[in-house]
């Protein structure tokens, strides 16, 4: 081998061996150099919660105002009498032969004819509600008790509303009664029957449709402004056979149930002092149960 081919050689060979050498110095860590560390999260700095979304809130609806007239399953019941103890809860109940002995089988229950009695729940304050209904199970005849259809009778169980003094009847100026007998039409007597010589025919009558020589119930919604008369069947369902409006002008004025006219009158109730619901029974034979007072 030449001298200049041995030089070469041995020149690749040291460049080798330096390249091999560098190679292992790069894969070795510095033991002079410190290792990076990653920092942990101060103990003492709370993890922020992520934020929770609110629920929508329900704005709750706002209570209906009753329709003034209608029966209400929902009504508070604020006076309830039954008879059960043939006794009485009531706030008034008068007879004008001073006998209170008319309780029987559990009901108020006046068999003697020539007996008259006043009974009225309690007084009613039209600042508390919008309006009152009261119920009960009437019956009333007289002499026999044969149902008389096409007529009506001032010889019956009559409902007062709008009555100042619960002690009065129809034979006063106080109250608009209807009349309940053992026909099948009630006789109806606006305020004023006195001055206005209503008494005892009725000025007007409506058909009912039921005789009630058998008890029935009946049902009356006073507002205060208006009253309405139902009667209400065994199976609940309820017919509206009069409305009375007490209007502004002073008038009282009478409709069916199809809204129709039956009658104006001057409203002697305008300045009652307080009002009542009065059941007046008028020489019948008459039943009275389950009566209640309720307020919507």
């Amino acid at each position: 081998m030449s001298k200049g081919k041995l030089v070469l050689l041995l020149c690749l060979v040291v460049s080798f061996a330096l390249i091999a050498v560098a190679c292992n110095d790069a894969q070795e860590p510095d033991p002079t150099k410190k290792p990076e560390t990653t920092e942990a999260p101060s103990e003492g700095t709370p993890t922020a919660e992520p934020t929770a979304t609110p629920e929508p809130t329900e704005t709750p609806e706002p209570t209906p105002t009753p329709i003034a007239g209608k029966l209400y399953e929902d009504a508070e019941i604020l006076f309830e009498d039954n008879f059960d103890d043939n006794t009485y809860a009531a706030d008034f109940l008068s007879t004008f032969t001073g006998d209170l002995d008319i309780f029987s089988d559990g009901m108020l229950k006046c068999y003697r004819p020539a007996e008259l009695f006043n009974y009225s729940p309690m007084e009613l304050d039209y600042d508390s509600y919008f309006q009152y209904e009261f119920w009960a199970d009437v019956s009333a005849w007289n002499e026999t008790n044969e149902a008389k259809p096409g007529t009506g009778s001032w010889m019956g169980v009559m409902l007062g509303v709008r009555v100042n003094n619960p002690s009065l009847n129809p034979t006063s100026d106080d109250g608009y009664w209807v009349s309940f007998s053992q026909g099948d039409k009630v006789l109806v007597y606006p305020t004023g029957s006195a001055s206005k010589g209503i008494w005892p025919a009725g000025k007007f009558s409506v058909d009912v449709g039921v005789c009630f020589n058998e008890p029935h119930t009946i049902a009356c919604v006073d507002t205060g402004k208006q009253a309405f008369f139902y009667i209400v069947d065994q199976d609940g369902n309820e017919t509206l056979f009069l409305r009375a409006d007490f209007d502004d002008d002073g008038m009282v004025r009478s409709y069916d149930a199809e809204g129709n006219l039956l009658d104006e009158s001057q409203d002697y109730s305008a300045n009652n002092m307080s009002n009542h619901f009065v059941l007046f029974n008028h020489i019948s034979q008459a039943t009275v149960d389950n009566v209640y007072v309720k307020a919507k």
